[in-house]
């Protein structure tokens, strides 16, 4: 597997034991397929870039970017549901913040980002809450 989808898988691990019962973060390629299906939280972790970076003098590392989407249909109360959803992308932001990584113990954490903290095209279109935070680590 290529090192992307290895912090990838690494970061979906993470997510899974440290919200166990609440979701399952799932490695994917095709993050929106199956939108109908999301009466519960879908959680989808997709490896979005791979940038050179200097380790140290002499030592080239990766820096690698992850995207975690967060996706569930609203009902008709939009006022409750969107808060409540974008505080868990939140928790999630907050949850891997500076965190290692078990699965990948090499990979340094370098930041995180939710952008968008929620897309209201999908909510205006699809009735779908989507959030995407962005982890980024070294290797």
């Amino acid at each position: 597997m290529s090192v992307a989808f290895d912090i990838a898988a690494a970061v979906a691990a993470e997510l899974n034991t440290g919200f166990a019962g609440e979701f399952t973060a799932t490695l994917t390629a095709l993050p929106g397929a199956g939108i109908d299906d999301l009466e519960t939280s879908r959680v989808s972790v997709v490896p979005r870039a791979v940038q050179p970076a200097q380790a140290t003098r002499t030592r080239r590392g990766l820096d690698v970017t992850v995207d975690i989407g967060i996706q569930r249909k609203v009902g008709a109360d939009l006022e409750s549901d969107v808060p409540a959803l974008a505080g868990l992308a939140q928790r999630v932001l907050d949850f891997l913040w500076r965190r290692p990584l078990a699965a990948a113990p090499t990979a340094v954490f370098l930041d995180a980002v939710n952008e968008p903290v929620f897309a209201p095209e999908h909510l205006e279109q699809l009735r779908v809450f989507t959030s995407v935070v962005t982890v980024s680590y070294r290797t």
